[in-house]
């Protein structure tokens, strides 16, 4: 993974992929949030659990690690959901492929891992099988829903043509439509990958 940089006066320390996510989304939700560090900082007074500027500026450059406490408090300062800081995935992550949490597959992406945190799921090989059944059935319930508005849509231009209102939905409805198709070739391959390894893992 890439090491962050960080000031000259501050050591990073080797981050796994969890701690440098969660170091990543504090940055992003201060600044998403205007906050300088002081305003931060006064924050988490407020809530009982204070972190000083140094503090949170070593967080931001990978070089002070976070705790529960800490990880707590610092979503509840920044405004964010601790999901969204477990499951931002750095600027810097390589691609296509991330290792979503420490001790996860490779190929766990960011929807199976917000799952498996709410419960829906574990990670075992027949869990995970299990979950992208499920996903490839929702998946396949929300195309047929998107066929449809795209066929009444088409067939209410037919009566309204040029409409910019009606255009518009057609072309959101056709934009999800795409990404829907896309998501279930990905999810069939998935499945597909894991339905093989559980195979071999059975026989083993």
């Amino acid at each position: 993974m890439t090491q962050k940089k960080t000031p000259k006066d501050m050591k990073p320390l080797e981050l796994g992929p969890t701690g440098f996510a969660v170091a990543d989304a504090v940055r992003k939700y201060r600044q998403n949030n205007d906050y300088t560090y002081a305003q931060l900082e006064q924050r988490l007074t407020e809530i009982g659990h204070r972190i000083p500027v140094l503090g949170l500026r070593r967080i931001e450059a990978a070089a002070r690690r976070v705790d529960m406490d800490d990880f707590i408090a610092l979503a509840a300062a920044l405004n964010a959901s601790p999901m969204a800081l477990l499951a931002n995935v750095p600027a810097e992550a390589p691609t296509p492929e991330y290792q979503m949490a420490t001790g996860l597959p490779d190929d766990v992406g960011p929807q199976e891992f917000q799952a498996w945190v709410r419960g829906e799921t574990d990670m075992s090989l027949k869990g995970r099988t299990e979950y992208w059944k499920r996903e490839i059935q929702r998946i396949e319930r929300a195309m047929e829903r998107d066929q449809q508005e795209i066929a009444r849509l088409r067939e209410d231009l037919t009566q309204h043509p040029g409409d910019p209102d009606l255009l518009g939905r057609l072309h959101w409805a056709e934009g999800r439509e795409v990404d829907g198709n896309k998501a279930y070739a990905e999810a069939e391959k998935l499945l597909a990958d894991l339905q093989e390894r559980l195979k071999d893992e059975e026989y083993e």
